[in-house]
């Protein structure tokens, strides 16, 4: 028999994760209050997505869900928050040796994740 004693979700690929007491599982994945495990990325402005290994700050990056709404806090930034999909522009973006479509979180979500990590980069979400 498995059991599971701890439960983490990475709302933002190779951002830091969010311990949560439990969540469901859907087709694409683990999900909390609509919020599903790596359904964001941040990637470069040729579209290729960022990780740890090349920007390690993204570790500092922390999520929290409430009622739907992400909010991603980092040290001396305002808190970003990241309400339920609207419209948004969608373009192909790498992840690893594939390209997929993702909806960009607009300038606020880009502006912000650039200055965390002192490059230029976009917010993306599945």
């Amino acid at each position: 028999m498995a059991i599971l004693s701890h439960l983490i979700i990475y709302p933002v690929k190779s951002c830091a994760g969010l311990s949560v007491p439990a969540a469901t599982l859907t087709r694409a994945g683990l999900e909390v209050d609509g919020v599903g495990d790596r359904e964001w990325m941040v990637v470069d402005p040729d579209g290729q997505f960022l990780t740890q290994r090349e920007h390690p700050r993204m570790a500092l990056v922390t999520p929290r869900v409430d009622a739907g709404v992400l909010t991603l806090r980092a040290p001396g930034m305002a808190a970003l928050a990241l309400a339920p999909a609207g419209p948004a522009a969608t373009r192909e973006v790498g992840l690893w040796d594939d390209r997929v479509l993702a909806d960009d979180c607009g300038e606020a979500a880009a502006a912000w994740f650039s200055c965390v990590l002192g490059a230029r980069c976009r917010l993306m979400r599945f």
